[in-house]
């Protein structure tokens, strides 16, 4: 070995894959809060390492709970929290499924809120500008 050479790492881990997960869980009376890292929309999301890449907390909370499910399914939230991995508070159903219940529970953006309200006034203001 070199003189100055730093001599290289091992990146094995000692934890498996499950108790990494669970260290980034807090577990409160209610939800069960991921306080790992963060992707859009508030979700938790972990690496896994065999295939490496990266899933949804919830998701993985629940195929660790119930076992694999079908990819085209969504893992819902029953609590209405992202960052929840309780398996209690999560169901899977389709796309369909989630945009009904999302309308059910009055989450779904209208009049001042939705996401294309900005756009359209600005077009209004521009508009009314050149006049």
């Amino acid at each position: 070995m070199k003189e100055n050479s730093i001599p290289k790492r091992s990146y094995k881990t000692t934890l498996t894959e499950v108790q990494r997960f669970w260290n980034f869980v807090d577990k409160t009376s209610y939800c069960w809060l991921w306080t790992g890292t963060q992707v859009g929309k508030g979700y938790g999301y972990f690496r896994i390492n065999n295939p490496r890449k990266k899933i949804l907390a919830h998701r993985y909370s629940y195929q660790l709970h119930f076992g694999k499910f079908p990819e085209y399914l969504q893992v819902m939230h029953i609590c209405d929290n992202p960052l929840c991995v309780n398996p209690k508070h999560l169901k899977t159903g389709t796309n369909m499924d989630n945009v009904k219940d999302m309308m059910n529970k009055g989450r779904n953006p209208k009049g001042e809120n939705h996401y294309k309200r900005k756009r359209y006034l600005e077009k209004i203001n521009d508009k009314n500008s050149s006049l």
